[in-house]
């Protein structure tokens, strides 16, 4: 298979797994209604919300960016064997992803509440 084909079946999945999130989800009704993302479109906005918060908070302090780089990897990672797979977007095995999606939409709904009485950050998602 040449290289471009693959790297075209690798977009394609790559593409695919993440719109499982609020556009097109798995189509095996065993694990869910067929076709239904993750999110609907309100609770999908949190967690977009969530992701571009975790990106912005790689820009300041170690202190911030520790955490948030540390959600990011782990998206990527729980992610990958979508990625890879032919059978994506899949929710066969969501426990990681599941996680990290309410942790990014509760840094949305928290995130400009978790700082402290002096303005520093405490350094904990929600507090």
């Amino acid at each position: 298979m040449p290289s471009t084909a693959i790297l075209a079946r690798f977009l394609r999945h790559t593409w695919r797994t993440l719109g499982m999130f609020t556009f097109h989800g798995d189509e095996t009704d065993r694990y869910n209604l067929d076709g239904r993302p993750v999110f609907d479109w309100f609770n999908g906005l949190f967690f977009y919300l969530g992701l571009i918060l975790v990106l912005l908070r790689l820009r300041r302090s170690a202190d911030l960016a520790g955490p948030a780089a540390l959600l990011l990897l782990w998206l990527f990672f729980m992610l990958l064997p979508g990625f890879i797979t032919d059978d994506s977007p899949t929710f066969c095995a969501p426990s990681g992803r599941c996680r990290l999606s309410a942790s990014s939409g509760r840094w949305a709904w928290t995130g400009q509440a978790s700082a402290s009485a002096n303005g520093e950050p405490s350094g904990k998602c929600g507090e």
